[in-house]
Order: structure tokens, then sequence, then C-alpha cells
């Protein structure tokens, strides 16, 4: 098949039947040198005339024919595939002219969002493809609260968000090689995004010169297959005047001339990054001033309506979570329960009857032990606890105490991963034996005894963070050392964090 150009995947227009298929367009492209048939051209474009088959290029192809491979066989069954990896006699060196477009560390503004209206086939969405067969506005639903400052340009669901003052930039400086799609962002208080988007960059070209890049090749079932390696160089054809386009592989691949990668900076520095192709690092751009009056603004949403209908853990997102986010464990605990009590019974329902016997004297100890250790160190600005991950770790349930030199905000916590000091003691939660004991059963237990109890599985999660925190709640005036605020969850849930304040009266 012919390599798809730039003038024919942009200028071929018309509606044309699609076929489904099961792979993933983000991931990275394994070329061999039998190729599969290829789909009728026709049947496998999107109506923008874009493939929805990534095609390798034909170095890719040409590149498995190295003299360096000769002699790969297959590795024995049990072991990983015999890997050789290509790397050429100068690798790329200096500022690649173009970056690519990368989330950024500091903050995930969608962490929290749920779709659920998210089309069936949303594989045939975005990555170059367009919005034609999203037949439904997109309705996303955020458990958190609004933020104070707006984001700009965010990844989320492997799209792009896009605030109006982006899109205002990328007609200025990369009109027609994106297209865009109106969505619905509403937050757990009653406030949405107003006039933003998902984005997709529908502009393809190959980007990546597989002769002086380097090139990871691994073989399987007598099969070459190879794959870029981190250093890569970008080939000399790319057009002068494209600003921003995808690589025509690798699609999850945005690649962005400087001057524009400048410009968006500018707005979303927090939530978007760029990195030099050549060495996959992280580039520092010169830090210009953002647009004066910008058109990013909240409005009032229509409150999503709790619904049994939904699935349970939707309903967990649109009530649970805001009682978590307030601080009203008790309330939070006893809506879980009712929930859990409506459903069949399952070996979950034991947490009904059980509750967090850890003293709140000895948390509080424990707490102020650890400020006091923490503050040789370093200022200590904030303080989390970390509930370890009790679903598979089935032996003991203890919580982790983590300081940090800075506050980073209530808009977004996931400055809460880049502590400064960490505990060497943990602090046991003992009361919740029985359901130790079941999950411990749980990990064992076949996948449809899995399924059958998924509800009642989340439900009694969510119960054990909730129960948690409530501790933390009643220890806190008991605290003496620890004046700062304090933060609880469970290890890699952040869907749940909540800040513990003094209960309410």
């Amino acid at each position: 098949m012919e390599e798809p150009g730039l003038e024919e995947v942009g200028n071929e227009t018309g509606q044309r039947e699609s076929r489904q298929a099961d792979f993933n367009l983000g991931s990275i492209i394994y070329m061999s040198t039998q190729s599969d048939p290829a789909p009728d051209p026709m049947m496998a474009r999107a109506a923008n005339g874009n493939l929805r088959w990534p095609q390798p290029h034909p170095d890719a192809l040409a590149v498995l024919n190295d003299p360096r491979l000769e002699g790969m066989t297959d590795a024995l069954p049990g072991f990983p595939p015999t890997r050789r990896d290509l790397v050429p006699a100068e690798l790329p060196s200096g500022e690649s002219r173009y970056l690519r477009l990368e989330m950024s560390y500091e903050t995930n503004p969608g962490r929290n969002a749920g779709w659920p209206n998210r089309p069936e086939r949303h594989w045939a969405n975005g990555k170059g493809l367009g919005f034609d067969e999203m037949l439904e506005r997109p309705r996303v639903e955020d458990s958190s609260k609004s933020p104070k400052r707006l984001f700009h340009f965010w990844e989320y669901a492997s799209l792009h968000v896009a605030s109006p003052d982006v899109i205002d930039l990328l007609t200025r400086f990369a009109p027609g090689c994106f297209v865009t799609l109106a969505i619905d962002w509403v937050y757990s208080d009653g406030q949405g995004l107003d006039g933003y988007v998902f984005v997709d960059f529908i502009k393809l070209h190959y980007a990546y010169d597989y002769w002086r890049s380097e090139v990871q090749v691994t073989m399987r079932e007598g099969k070459k297959h190879a794959s870029l390696g981190l250093k890569r160089a970008l080939r000399d054809d790319i057009p002068p005047d494209l600003p921003i386009f995808r690589d025509a592989s690798y699609r999850s691949d945005v690649l962005v001339s400087r001057p524009l990668a400048e410009e968006l900076a500018a707005l979303c520095s927090r939530e978007m990054g760029f990195e030099n192709v050549h060495t996959s690092w992280r580039v520092d751009l010169p830090r210009k001033r953002a647009p004066r009056n910008l058109k990013a603004r909240l409005k009032q949403a229509q409150p999503v309506a709790d619904d049994p209908s939904m699935s349970i853990g939707r309903r967990v997102a649109l009530r649970v979570v805001p009682l978590v986010q307030r601080g009203s464990f008790d309330e939070a605990e006893a809506l879980l329960l009712a929930w859990l009590k409506s459903l069949p019974p399952s070996p979950f329902h034991v947490i009904a009857d059980l509750q967090v016997t850890t003293p709140a004297q000895e948390c509080a100890k424990f707490f102020d032990e650890f400020v006091a250790r923490a503050k040789h160190e370093h200022p200590v600005k904030a303080v989390c606890a970390e509930l370890n991950g009790f679903t598979v770790n089935t032996d003991l349930w203890f919580c982790d105490a983590l300081a940090f030199s800075y506050h980073g905000g209530t808009d977004n916590l996931d400055w809460l991963g880049d502590f400064t000091s960490g505990h060497d003691e943990h602090l046991a939660i003992t009361g919740l034996e029985p359901l130790q004991a079941v999950y411990a059963q749980h990990k064992n237990s076949s996948p449809d005894e899995r399924a059958k109890h998924s509800d009642a599985d989340i439900l009694a999660g969510t119960l054990v963070i909730v129960k948690f925190q409530r501790l933390l709640q009643q220890a806190l005036p008991l605290m003496r050392t620890l004046k700062c605020p304090l933060f609880a969850s469970a290890h890699d849930d952040n869907e749940f964090v909540a800040e513990i304040r003094p209960e309410r009266d």
C-alpha cells in the first residue's frame, strides 16, 4: 500500500463506510517483513481521508533487512522474545526543530472525570480520524469542584480538551490542521466549562527517520518486529509550513513547531509539556505572558440527577465523592451502607458490621511524632495519610505518613505525589480483618464470581477509605504537633483524596 502523503490524507473527502477493528491507534506500530493482507483502502479511511489503519513507512520495513539482525531466532518457551537494538553510528543531538506534545507531570485536570456517554466505537474517533462517528454530544462529569484557575489544554481519554483561547491560537497558527467537537464538562458543584471542545489534529506525516534513530527489533513466531527507541531523528521531508501534525504511524505522537509550542506553553504550561524528539527530555520553553482578557469561563451547568439505573461507580462519583471532599464522612458512610444493603447478599456485606478500632489517640500520636521528626529535615507545609493498597495487600492494612515542603493548593491535588519525606513506620488499621479475609479469598476467585459481586466490591472498598478518613477526622483535634493541612486517601486512588478538617457540629 502506498504511504499516505500529506496532500493525500488532507484533501480526500466524502463519507466512507468503516469497519470495526480490534486495535489501538495510540499503541506503538510493529512492522514485519511479512505483513498481513491490507483491507480495502476505501473501506479503511475516515471521512477526512486519513487511513484508519496506520501503515509503516517503507524505511521501517527496510531496516529489518539490516545485516546486524542476521541469525535472530525465537526465544525458548517461557523466555522473553529475542531482541536486538539497532543504534546508528551518530545519534541525533541538539534541539529538534519539532517538539513532541506530552502531558505535564504537574497536574492532570481530568483525573476525576467520567464520560458516561462515551461511544462504544470510541477507537474510531480522534488520533487523526476526526469525530465523524461521535453521534452524541460528549458529556464529561467531573467529581472535583470547579477550579479557581481554569485549565486550557489537556489530554483526556486519548483525546485533547481545549479552551476557546487555545482554539483561537490554533486557528491563527495552524488553520486546517485540526477539527473540534463541542462538549459539556460538568463539575460536582454545578459549574461547567463554557465553550470548551475536544480537538483532534488531523494532518498526518511520517515524522521519524528510521535509519538515524534507535530501533528495537524483537523476534516472535519467526517474524521480526521493529519499534522506535527513545532517541529519534526527524525526517528531512517534513513540510516547513506544517505547524502541528501527527506521525502517520505513531498516531499518539503530536509534533509541534517551536513557535507554536511557545505560544501554547503561555496558556497551558501546567497541563501540557513538550519533549525534545532527539532525546525524549522535557524542554523548558521561554516564558511568554498569557494574553489578557481570556475567553475561558465557567457557566452554570445542568446538574446530574442520581438515578438507580446508573452504574454504581457513576453513582459513587456523583453522590459520594462530593461528600468526601466536604469532609462529610458520616453522611458518605451512611449512603454507601444503604446502597450496599440494597444489593443481593455477598461476602463484602460483612463491612456493614465492622468499625475501625485503631484508637484515635494512637493515630494522633503517630502523626505528631512524624511531623516532629520531619520538621528537622525541612519545613512541613502539608501532610498526607495514605492507606496502603488494601484490596491486594490483605495481610495487613495500614497507613503511611508523607510530608511536603510546600502546599500545592486544592484546585488540583496531583502535587501530593511529590512528597519530601516519609515515615519509616506504619500505623496499623485494625477492626476490618473479616473484610481483609474476603479480599484475600476474592483474589483467587473466578472471573464470573468477581463480576457477580463487582458492585458490592466497589461499595465495600469505598467504605474502607471513608472509615479510614473518619478515623483521621476523629484524631485531628488530638494532634498537637501537626498544625498544617492533612490530606488522606488510598494508594493509587486519586478520586477519594480529601482534606481532613474538624468535624462540623
